[in-house]
């Protein structure tokens, strides 16, 4: 139970999704352009879980982004080639479910349902049993959300005065900023992002066309960036995008910090 919420909670731990923002109505997201040559790449972070709203914005943006001819790489853990841990089917099964119930209780909607993937997009992430290798070969209890915060996302999914969409968001990402000072967390940190970071910097690296857009989980950004000006490329942009637009807002207060201390493995 631990990808989606552990990703967008290090996305506050990291100072990506400032709760200042969420606060005012409008989640603020970064987007991170580096270029090489004539040739650019764009990270996009999102948050896992978004209103409709959110993904229909940046469906549009997308579509746009494919029409001028621009490769769409994406974040999923796709199906594994052999049989994977049954631990993790278990752990993934009742994972999925609490996130789908908060997300109908929320008004929201889960990565998979609102983004619109088109059959040109190109998968650059791990397959689930990559996934498991990763992590050890299984998944352990240090690599599980503690009970507490599991409940703590329920009983606000169930709450019924949660009628305001900010106070909603609100409410959901101040119980993820807990989550980000859970132990269990740096190690979900330590082990699993920079596995995904290095696909996500090689996949975007390989792309034939002159601009890519790669779709990440906001914690993600700051290693995939970072391996990507070891590889020579220049950060030629840093932006926020957010829920009411479809375009982008320049970062004005420069709340994406790609020279975060060093965490253990957060970009290597």
């Amino acid at each position: 139970m631990v990808e989606i919420i552990a990703d967008t909670a290090m996305a506050v731990r990291l100072g990506l999704v400032p709760l200042s923002r969420i606060r005012r109505g409008a989640a603020a997201l970064p987007a991170v352009t580096l270029t090489k040559a004539d040739k650019q790449i764009q990270l996009i972070g999102v948050m896992h879980i978004a209103d409709h709203r959110a993904w229909q914005l940046l469906n549009a943006r997308l579509r746009s982004e494919r029409a001028a001819g621009a490769s769409i790489q994406f974040e999923l853990l796709a199906r594994s080639t052999t049989q994977p841990d049954p631990q993790m089917l278990r752990e993934n099964v009742k994972y999925r479910a609490l996130v789908r119930y908060l997300a109908i209780a929320l008004g929201m909607q889960m990565q998979h349902q609102g983004l619109a993937m088109h059959s040109s997009w190109v998968h650059a992430d791990l397959r689930l049993d990559e996934f498991v290798a990763a992590t050890g070969g299984s998944l352990d209890r240090n690599l599980s959300l503690p009970d507490g915060v599991s409940d703590a996302l329920v009983a606000a999914g169930r709450c019924v005065l949660l009628r305001s969409r900010r106070t909603r968001r609100t409410l959901m990402l101040a119980i993820l900023g807990a989550a980000a000072l859970v132990p269990q967390l740096g190690r979900f940190a330590d082990i699993v992002l920079p596995a995904r970071n290095r696909i996500a910097a090689r996949s975007a690296e390989l792309s034939t066309t002159t601009r890519t857009v790669s779709i990440w989980g906001a914690a993600h950004l700051p290693g995939i960036a970072r391996l990507l000006t070891r590889a020579g490329w220049t950060v030629s942009g840093v932006s926020w995008w957010t829920h009411e637009q479809v375009g982008l807002m320049p970062a004005v207060d420069g709340h994406l910090n790609l020279r975060v201390p060093k965490v253990a493995g957060h970009d290597s």
